[in-house]
């Protein structure tokens, strides 16, 4: 190097200095100057807290006492050329992180023993050969001894060196803790650099891309992350981060993230970008995995409405993605798979994408969640602004739709009257596209559970339970139901059979029935009794009967009878009350009749749970031919419950908590899932007292 240069340099850091000085900064970089020596004028920066004297051509280091600062709490000389380090670094007592990783160290001082605050150390690839012990009683959290030529190590460095090896989240962590006090200056890459290349090689990204995902992960909890949230977060300008636009858009056409664009307004200068981490991504990193997009290509059938599923909930429900994406995917997911009939039925009729995405609407609902109707609010909630959907809105209640002149959909019909705000596939599209897919919509919907899904899981009863619960799989078995229906059949009897299972909360009603289902082979086809509520008059008893009409399909279509589960039917089952005082008590009673009306005419296998049954209308405990009375288990049945839950737990711990204390099996589920949580995050099991 000339010497133009390298008074060039030395000009440069004593500028930096200066400013450092008069501004009364904390952080100083004088990285990558090829200075030899550290420069006195340092001594004289009172608030200095953050040193980066890396990429030098130091080969010694002067007396601390006479050259830094007391305050210095980062000290970075990685990437030079150090034989030593002197004893007077034990004077630098606020130091908190050390690197020298990369210089020619043999040895370290027992003065670095005085560092009391120091947590992060790396001292990694030089040519120590031994270690003080005096490190031992150092606060390290973080000590990075790689590449030297170490026999054997302190206690405490050993320890640290044994500890997990950091996961993908591990590694996303330490970047947000080490950038900290840096911001995005190069004392923070040199710091992280392990870290930061981890997370890019593991994901494929850049090393700036695993720096903002990492930030947008850690910031992210169910509400979406803005460019100020980042900002903030690293301390640094918004102004910053804008020129880091291609490295967002990249991560978004990688698919790690979604933006989304929020506005409290229609003006559009109120609208400000923020980013989502989609659940298939969290799910990846949980894993350790590197996030691989979803194929998509030379998908069956079933594959292609699953697929579809997933994009509207994305849209409507999550609101991961615009209708505008939503749009753009479906029509990518159309052009992979166009081999299909389906594909090639839905393209062949040429209509615009807005139609063509109402259409698929209802293919979606028909498909995956066996709904025949939707009304004008379900095909509204696709889009962003209600403005967008107006002119549907107004072609469609007055029937001069495209999808009504061309039949593809029609007005559905209550008590022999149009309704001119709800619609349903005509019966020619459904043959014409969706006849491959009949017999299978039973099982492709969210609420049936096929009983060889069901995960086998060990439950405890009281005696009583136990006894009670022994019958009913008896009597579910397949030849014992079927025998059993023959001889009420011949006897003129109703052959349907209804079930309560009542008690408090987490006695295990719920997971019964599908222990239950699992054993005897049945499906199960679930009612969500808050998705029967409605504002609106005649819709609830409408769904009420359409879950009975889909059961009886359903039964017709199984050869084992599946079970008809009312999960939490307090709402349902209750006191009829007095007509007059609302209209919603009159809707409450006419489901209620329609429910007790059902029940009679049953031929199948209907179990309701629920909490209450002082409140249970006489009329429904006449119709419940079986009832399971859950209590919350004793003593002894705890102590197995505890065991079973967390299987390191000895006897007596497990008797001690059952003792202690008088949970339901569902809230010592709850703890055990908890510790489970707490142990992943932590690496070390809690103690009984923290359970």
């Amino acid at each position: 190097m000339t010497s133009i240069v390298l008074q060039n340099n030395i000009h440069e850091a004593e500028t930096r200095i200066r400013l450092c000085r008069e501004r009364f900064a904390k952080n100083l970089d004088l990285s990558g100057l090829c200075l030899d020596k550290i420069p006195e004028t340092i001594k004289d920066i009172h608030s200095l807290t953050i040193l980066n004297l890396s990429e030098n051509h130091l080969t010694r280091l002067s007396d601390f006492s006479d050259t830094l600062p007391a305050t210095l709490e980062y000290l970075d000389v990685s990437y030079n050329k150090l034989p030593v380090l002197p004893e007077s670094i034990g004077n630098l007592t606020s130091l908190e992180t050390l690197n020298v990783r990369c210089n020619e160290l043999m040895e370290l001082p027992e003065a670095i023993g005085k560092l009391t605050m120091l947590n992060t150390l790396d001292i990694s690839y030089n040519r120590i050969s031994v270690l003080p012990e005096s490190i031992n009683t150092l606060p390290l959290e973080h000590c990075n001894v790689r590449g030297n030529n170490l026999q054997t190590l302190p206690e405490k460095i050993a320890v640290l060196a044994r500890s997990k090896s950091l996961t993908l989240f591990g590694h996303m962590e330490r970047i947000i803790e080490l950038t900290g006090k840096n911001g995005l200056s190069n004392a923070f890459f040199l710091s992280a650099k392990s870290h930061i290349e981890y997370v890019a090689q593991k994901l494929n990204i850049t090393p700036i891309q695993a720096v903002l995902f990492s930030y947008i992960v850690a910031e992210y909890d169910s509400t979406p992350v803005s460019l100020n949230d980042i900002a903030n977060s690293i301390d640094c300008s918004k102004i910053k981060l804008i020129q880091y636009t291609d490295d967002f858009k990249e991560l978004e056409n990688r698919r790690f993230i979604r933006s989304c664009s929020n506005t409290n307004s229609h003006w559009s200068y109120n609208r400000r970008t923020t980013y989502r981490i989609p659940r298939e991504v969290t799910d990846a990193l949980i894993r350790n995995e590197e996030y691989q997009p979803v194929n998509q290509s030379n998908l069956s059938i079933d594959e292609l409405f699953a697929r579809m599923e997933r994009l509207f909930e994305q849209c409507v429900k999550d609101h991961e993605i615009s209708y505008e994406e939503l749009s753009s995917e479906i029509n990518l997911l159309l052009d992979d798979n166009r081999r299909l009939d389906f594909v090639k039925k839905i393209r062949g009729y040429s209509l615009p994408d807005n139609d063509m995405i109402l259409l698929l609407r209802f293919c979606h609902y028909f498909v995956n969640i066996n709904q025949d109707e939707l009304d004008i609010r379900c095909l509204s909630a696709m889009y962003d602004c209600q403005s967008d959907f107006t002119a549907h809105k107004r072609k469609l209640k007055h029937g001069d739709h495209a999808l009504i002149i061309h039949g593809f959909i029609e007005n559905t019909n209550s008590d022999g009257f149009s309704d001119r705000e709800s619609f349903k596939l005509t019966d020619k599209i459904k043959n014409e596209l969706l006849s491959e897919l009949k017999n299978k919509m039973p099982h492709n919907s969210k609420d049936i559970i096929p009983a060889q899904t069901i995960q086998e899981k060990n439950l405890f009863y009281n005696r009583k339970e136990a006894d009670q619960i022994g019958r009913l799989v008896s009597f579910l078995n397949k030849d014992s139901f079927r025998e059993i229906q023959d001889r009420l059949i011949q006897s003129g009897m109703r052959t349907g059979f209804a079930c309560l299972f009542f008690g408090p909360p987490g006695t295990g009603k719920s997971e019964t029935v599908y222990q239950l289902a699992r054993q005897t082979g049945r499906d199960i086809m679930m009612v969500d009794i808050s998705q029967t509520k409605s504002m609106w008059f005649g819709e609830s008893e409408r769904k009420i009967k359409e879950i009975f009409t889909r059961y009886r399909s359903f039964v017709e279509k199984s050869t084992v009878t599946p079970i008809l589960l009312f999960n939490e039917a307090d709402a349902v089952i209750g006191k009829r009350k007095d007509v007059s005082s609302s209209a919603v008590a009159q809707t409450e009673n006419a489901i209620q009749n329609i429910i007790l009306q059902e029940l009679e005419n049953l031929k199948g296998i209907l179990i309701a749970t629920t909490n209450l049954t002082e409140n249970m209308d006489k009329a429904f405990e006449r119709r419940f031919l079986y009832k399971v009375e859950f209590q919350k288990p004793g003593l002894l049945i705890r102590q197995s419950i505890w065991q079973s839950m967390i299987t390191s737990l000895s006897n007596d711990d497990a008797r001690e908590l059952a003792s202690r204390y008088d949970f339901s099996g569902g809230q010592i589920e709850n703890i055990a899932r908890k510790r489970a949580i707490d142990f992943v995050l932590s690496g070390t099991e809690p103690s009984l007292d923290r359970l």
